[in-house]
């Protein structure tokens, strides 16, 4: 069973306003926003307008899951990952762009589109800070409750205390 998400980025935080890309797996906050977080420190270094780019802009179709890949290989699809798991190798990220013999949705995801997301993850790049929101409510409308507005530069939080 899959966890839905968004990772997106503001493009009007007085007004609420976002745009991002959908990720289908693990999307909780012990999943995805640690895998986020991991991302930001570990392989960007920093620098959040890069990892905004990559994860947001170069994949507007969105991610299958980026959970535990190794960011040294190319975003890419495999169908049969069974070969990786003998080896016991990581996946690379994976990305809907790749996923042959299908259209793809190109379009962005912002606060009101609904695709069935139960968590939100919008990076403020002037700010350095990461907001978690989770969808409340009926899911015959799109509302979020703000969980946390982590700062990137400080210590990882405990992500099972936002679930």
């Amino acid at each position: 069973m899959s966890t839905r998400a968004v990772i997106a980025a503001y493009t009007n935080r007085e007004l609420g306003q976002w745009r991002g890309t959908y990720h289908h797996f693990d999307g909780y906050p012990s999943g995805l926003g640690k895998a986020l977080w991991q991302l930001y420190h570990e392989f960007y270094e920093g620098l959040l307008p890069a990892m905004v780019e990559m994860l947001i802009d170069a994949h507007p179709q969105g991610w299958s899951s980026i959970i535990d890949a190794d960011w040294n290989l190319r975003p890419t699809w495999i169908d049969d990952r069974s070969a990786w798991y003998k080896a016991d190798k990581k996946l690379p990220p994976l990305s809907y762009k790749y996923r042959p013999g299908e259209e793809h949705n190109e379009s962005y995801i912002d606060q009101t589109t609904d695709s069935w997301q139960e968590w939100a993850y919008v990076f403020d790049l002037e700010r350095q800070t990461m907001t978690v929101f989770e969808r409340i409510g009926s899911w015959d409308t799109v509302n979020y409750r703000q969980v946390a507005t982590l700062p990137l530069s400080e210590s990882e939080p405990t992500w099972t205390a936002f679930e």
